[in-house]
């Protein structure tokens, strides 16, 4: 019995971290660049009974082996990397990403990954994350040695300290960023970086948007957007968090009819054990 009260504690444990997926999961439905999240279950450690015997003849047959589990862990939480629909917002500073690809973050100095392209620019010019993370690319068509922030100063001259000024800019593609002047004429003022990883589902989830490189992820590969298996930009959009809410509102009622199972399970074995007790 007491091997039945704690088999239904593992589960009981194990669906709350179910449960704390799937409620993440619908909290985060409407979040730009999130992916789903997943829990994926393993049983514990199981007690044999009786070991397996080979059949002797002709007298006794052979015998399968009889063993009982102790309960459930949890294996792992995995994150559905899918891409997540594309919405448009019209504003020339956001991205998204069609194909595989992360843009390139610095944030205080240290390298972080994200698909949520909801940029905007900071008082310097600079295409910043909500958080202030400085977006990596290079200056002008350039898409090869060490990235930097990407800028576009909106007023600035073209060339030198007079001439035509910038007044609008938008995302191609294949990451080129192209400012358009007061005279008409326009000019690649940037390129957005993206970075590929051999193995996407291994990067850390930080939060906020962020992932890290980790030693099963892969080191990052960086280049320009549409290059190796990078894939491209699409200017004034965004990507949206890829969570099936029905399929979560589904999930959401499995955990809960497994959670109150779990604790059927120990509420009978406390009635059994009670019954023991109380024996003449």
């Amino acid at each position: 019995m007491e091997r039945s009260l704690a088999a239904a504690v593992s589960g009981i444990n194990a669906e709350q971290t179910y449960l704390d997926a799937i409620g993440n999961n619908i909290a985060n439905s409407s979040t730009d660049g999130y992916k789903q999240q997943d829990v994926l279950f393993s049983d514990l450690l199981t007690q044999q009974v009786n070991g397996a015997t080979a059949p002797v003849p002709p007298a006794t047959g052979g015998i399968n082996p009889a063993a009982v589990g102790s309960g459930v862990q949890v294996a792992g939480v995995s994150e559905d990397m899918s891409e997540g629909p594309l919405q448009q917002t019209g504003l020339a500073s956001n991205a998204a990403i069609e194909g595989n690809g992360y843009f390139v973050v610095d944030q205080n100095g240290q390298t972080l990954y994200t698909r949520a392209g909801d940029f905007s620019l900071d008082a310097k010019g600079e295409l910043v994350t909500p958080s202030g993370g400085l977006v990596q690319g290079w200056a002008g068509t350039t898409t090869t040695g060490a990235t930097a922030p990407v800028v576009i100063q909106l007023g600035s001259y073209k060339s030198g300290t007079s001439g035509p000024t910038l007044q609008s800019y938008s995302i191609g593609a294949d990451g080129q960023v192209t400012g358009t002047y007061s005279d008409g004429s326009t000019a690649t003022i940037a390129t957005i970086a993206l970075a590929t990883f051999p193995n996407p589902s291994g990067l850390d989830d930080l939060g906020n948007n962020y992932y890290s490189a980790s030693p099963n992820s892969g080191t990052a590969v960086v280049g320009a957007p549409g290059t190796g298996s990078a894939g491209t930009l699409v200017g004034g959009s965004v990507e949206g968090s890829n969570v099936n809410l029905a399929q979560q509102l589904t999930d959401l009622v499995d955990a809960q009819t497994n959670y109150q199972a779990n604790t059927k399970v120990v509420s009978t074995t406390a009635t059994v054990l009670q019954s023991l007790i109380q024996m003449p």
